[in-house]
């Protein structure tokens, strides 16, 4: 059994570069703004539609949580303030800055822990919903193209709805679905959410990489929670939740 944990390490560190080019919003997005927000500033949520805050100095505050599966390990940075397999961190979004890819311009996310950079992601709203341009993760020193970009949500989130995204060297394939409205609790408060999944799957040597991410997203905030489990078939390699405890609009 330890060689199978031992495999399962080395497979998920030679395929790190596909899972941050298929689900690069695990950490990032992921956040009690009712009350620090006065009730006539607050943005109005309109059900049913895809309104990602992205002006600038926009921010959030996250709890995030992550378990390690046996014989996965942390990476440096995240490692500092792990406990064993498991880690409990608030980490910090904001929209610092905007970038032209491919003459398309995207605004552009940091989110730090502990002050530290660990990842960047570069965002689109368009008529067709939240684009991904591209993203960066530090821990792993790479920056990912999203080629073609990357549909996060759709401009209606209508229950039911559903659309894949493929990268286009073909090695992996994500399915994303419209679950429906659901009325959610976080420590930033209540919301009323429109429930996503994300189901992608990454071709490897042997066994694939699945990855099952819910979200619960909410118009003019963001993602409150998001769910995600990954797995090289049945053993776990990592689970990590995150929760919304503060959301600052752009003044």
């Amino acid at each position: 059994m330890r060689r199978d944990h031992q495999f399962a390490h080395s497979v998920f560190n030679r395929n790190a570069f596909n899972v941050s080019r298929v689900m690069p919003l695990l950490p990032v997005a992921f956040f009690c703004w009712m009350l620090y927000v006065p009730a006539a500033a607050r943005p109005a949520a309109v059900p049913g539609q895809a309104d990602f805050p992205l002006a600038l100095k926009t921010r959030w505050t996250n709890h995030l949580h992550q378990e390690m599966g046996e014989g996965v390990h942390f990476g440096p940075l995240m490692s500092k303030f792990a406990k064993g397999n498991s880690m409990d961190i608030s980490v910090v979004t904001e929209v610092v800055g905007s970038d032209l890819i491919n003459g398309e311009k995207y605004m552009r996310r940091e989110t730090r822990m502990q002050g530290t950079l660990w990842q960047m992601e570069w965002l689109r709203q368009t008529a067709s919903g939240l684009l991904l341009g591209k993203s960066s993760d530090t821990e792993m020193g790479q920056e990912v193209p999203m080629e073609p970009p990357e549909k996060l949500l759709n401009s209606t989130l209508k229950a039911g709805e559903s659309w894949d995204w493929k990268p286009s060297d073909g090695s992996a394939l994500m399915q994303v679905k419209v679950v429906g409205p659901a009325d959610l609790t976080v420590p930033a408060g209540t919301f009323h959410t429109t429930m996503v999944s994300y189901d992608a799957t990454i071709a490897t040597e042997g066994v694939p990489i699945t990855i099952r991410q819910t979200s619960w997203f909410t118009s003019g905030v963001g993602y409150v929670k998001q769910d995600t489990e990954t797995r090289l078939g049945e053993h776990l390699l990592s689970h990590v939740v995150i929760t919304l405890e503060k959301f600052e609009p752009a003044q």
